[in-house]
Formats: C-alpha cells, structure tokens, sequence
C-alpha cells in the first residue's frame, strides 16, 4: 500500500443549500449572519438522494470541495470517490441549485456508467476553483497528481475540458493525458490570483506548492520553468525551489 492508499481523506462534506438571514428575517430565522438550511428535498443534492432526505445528484460520492462561480449562478463541487467534478445551476435570488442534466451534470474520470462526460486528471479529484474572470475552472486532484483544465460558458455555467495536454498538468504527464509537471504529487489545493494571472497548487507528498502562469484569454495554464516551477520542503531533487513548513502541504490561497 503507498502513501496516498493509506491515508484515509474521507470527507464529511455535503452539497447543502442554506440562506442567511438578513435584517428583513432577522427576528424569524435568528440573529443576522445565521443560517437556515431549506426545506424539503432543497436542503441538499446527494449522490444517492440520502433516502428521499435530498435530491439526487451524481459525481458527488465523497463530495470534498465546493465553490460558487463569480457572477453567482453557477456551483462545482469535486469528489475524490466520484473521481469528478459535478456542475450545478444556481437560482441567483433563492441560492437553490439545480444539476445540469445529462452528461453536462458532471466530468468523471471514468463518465460514470455515461452519467458524466469523460475527463483526464480526475482521479481524487480534491478540490475546484473558478478564476476571477468566471471563464475557467480547476480541478487538483490527490491521484492524478493533477491539476486539470475546464472552459466555463460564462452565459450556461458548463464545463468542457481543454483538448490534448492542456486539458490537465501531473506529475507524470500521466501518460500523455497530461503535461508534464513537477511538485505536484498528490496535489490537494488549486487556488487562483485576483488578478487572474496565475495558479497555485498545494501537494501533499511532494511537500510543496507549484507555481503556474494562467493565459488571461484562454485560462490555460503553463508551469513555470526552473526552480520557479515550485517551492517544496526538500527541494525536489533540485526541481524546486528549497522551502521550510511545507511537509504534507494541502491547501494553498492568495492574498
């Protein structure tokens, strides 16, 4: 068993819709800023539809990671056991989400049994974040040791992966799917600048951080080269950069 089959990165994370309270609705649903979950199959999406409790979704088996698109009407939640990322409609008054239908629901490693469409660098797929611009997606993911590429349609929220090996970055290239990257072994954390410029992934076994210029046209995503490729707790055999405090690093953000 290696090091990543044996840690157990299970999550307890649900797609669950919850409205805050404002002024208007203080005095019935609590204090200002408290939540209240909605009502009947609304509260949650669920890959099994949790005994009639939720809707049913798919590519939401382990869910882990959930963000909401800039412009509001859109939300992707990744999930390690679905290898995925599953794509929702968000209602930009009621904050209610909706699945997309068909294969547009969700992007798998595998597509699911044909529930998803079929994507590369999906394995574990850990965490998701849209760029600033809403016109791009990313996904890292812990196996795939990967950080893969989407176009966002800015006007219906879906997502296609880019083409050839821009559709993802890994550590090994993963076999001609990806381009080849460094300090990217279990990548567990994608975050991109304000400025929408670069990219940054946290990895856990590589003990690191991976540094990415992002094309403000296109959202593709090009490594930095030398030493700026990455920064990691050993140095990476020379691939990166020489750091302190990032053994085991998992989540990365920018000011």
């Amino acid at each position: 068993m290696d090091a990543k089959q044996s840690r157990t990165r299970f999550s307890l994370i649900l797609t669950t819709l919850f409205v805050i309270a404002g002024p208007a609705t203080a005095s019935a649903a609590g204090s200002e800023g408290a939540l209240t979950q909605k009502s009947g199959t609304e509260a949650c999406i669920s890959e099994s539809g949790s005994g009639g409790d939720c809707a049913d979704g798919v590519g939401l088996d382990n869910a882990t990671s959930v963000t909401v698109s800039p412009d509001g009407k859109s939300a992707y939640v990744a999930s390690i056991s679905s290898d995925a990322v599953a794509v929702f409609d968000r209602n930009i008054t009621s904050g209610a989400l909706t699945q997309k239908s068909g294969t547009d629901a969700c992007i798998s490693k595998s597509g699911s049994a044909g529930a998803c469409a079929v994507g590369a660098g999906l394995d574990f797929a850990s965490s998701v974040t849209v760029s600033p611009d809403g016109t791009s997606a990313y996904v890292a993911s812990d196996f795939s040791d990967a950080v893969a590429v989407f176009d966002r349609n800015t006007t219906s929220g879906a997502l296609t992966q880019k083409s050839g090996t821009e559709a993802c970055i890994s550590e090994s290239g993963s076999g001609g799917d990806c381009a080849d990257g460094v300090g990217l072994d279990a990548a567990t954390s994608v975050t991109i600048s304000p400025d929408g410029k670069s990219a940054y992934v946290a990895s856990f076994i590589s003990g690191a951080v991976a540094v990415f210029d992002r094309d403000t046209t296109s959202g593709a995503l090009t490594q930095k080269s030398g030493t700026e490729a990455c920064i990691s707790e050993s140095g990476s055999g020379g691939d990166c950069a020489d750091g302190v405090g990032l053994f085991s690093a998992s989540s990365v953000t920018v000011s």
